[in-house]
């Protein structure tokens, strides 16, 4: 991987030209940010096959531009800190149970509140 501050991450992946590339969101905005599909191919170059974040949520528009732009399946995951990892692309992974819990009247079924996640892998 590659340590360095964005303007010279840009250069250090001219000359990679990974065939995946798995950067926090705030790589793929800057990315994005250049409105230059050329730009972005040529940073990125012709062999990315596959494309990933975590960390935070990217956004829809930003995912979708990557995997249009470069013709290949974006992989977002959530809880990979936290959990090991417990959602891919909006789907749970297999052997994962959630559920969601109102933080003042400790019900089930809220929209907002705890998340509670148990997997193999998580206490």
């Amino acid at each position: 991987g590659f340590c360095r501050p964005p303007p010279q991450l840009l250069d250090d992946l001219e000359l990679g030209h990974p065939t995946s590339f798995f950067a926090p969101p705030a790589i793929f905005k800057m990315l994005f940010s250049l409105h230059d599909d050329a730009r972005v191919r040529q940073v990125l170059g012709p062999r990315i096959r596959m494309l990933g974040c975590g960390g935070a949520k990217l956004g829809r528009e930003v995912s979708s531009y990557f995997a249009s732009l470069f013709q290949c399946d974006f992989v977002e995951g959530y809880g990979i800190s936290e959990t090991g990892g417990v959602a891919s692309n909006g789907k749970l992974v297999a052997g994962v149970k959630i559920r969601l819990q109102d933080a003042e009247t400790q019900q089930d079924g809220s929209q907002i509140g705890r998340l509670w996640v148990k997997t193999e892998s998580t206490m």
